[in-house]
């Protein structure tokens, strides 16, 4: 259980990305269903369907790009849930790319009025025009052999 509970869906603060972060960080192991998306699964919660928003874009859920929001950058890891989309979970994991620590600590604050990011975002914006071309590939199937030999 939560110390307190998830409120970002009808809340926004100013500092939303901290915010945001801070609230997934608080997540445990059981606040979070593991079971790769599937037909029952979806249909158990929900029941009359996912809106079309939720799989909209999802050529991109294998993306290897770099997140923007604002004026944070994240890495997207999604050889790290690899189980979720139904498909092998290598292990050990070995990282992509990974954004320099510089990066992450991009603020706001003390920042002067006016100030532009466009320069220094830049360059991972600019990956998401290959982002359709620069995907895991990884087409072989989950099985629970694997996902043993992964937990083990």
């Amino acid at each position: 259980m939560f110390v307190t509970q998830p409120h970002w869906a009808h809340e926004q603060p100013r500092s939303a990305y901290e915010h945001f972060r801070t609230q997934f960080d608080r997540l445990r192991p059981n606040d979070v269903v593991w079971e790769p998306y599937n037909v029952r699964a979806v249909h158990t919660r929900a029941g009359s369907g996912l809106s079309p928003l939720c799989t909209r874009d999802e050529e991109y859920w294998l993306t290897k790009a770099p997140l923007v929001f604002d004026i944070y950058v994240e890495e997207y890891s999604p050889q790290r849930v690899m189980r979720q989309f139904g498909r092998h979970q290598a292990f050990p994991l070995v990282p992509i790319r990974i954004v320099p620590l510089h990066v992450h600590r991009y603020t706001w604050k003390g920042q002067p009025a006016g100030h532009l990011w466009a320069d220094r975002l830049a360059p991972y914006v600019a990956t998401w025009a290959q982002a359709l071309q620069d995907v895991v590939d990884e087409a072989r199937p989950h099985t629970e052999g694997n996902f043993m030999e992964y937990l083990r």
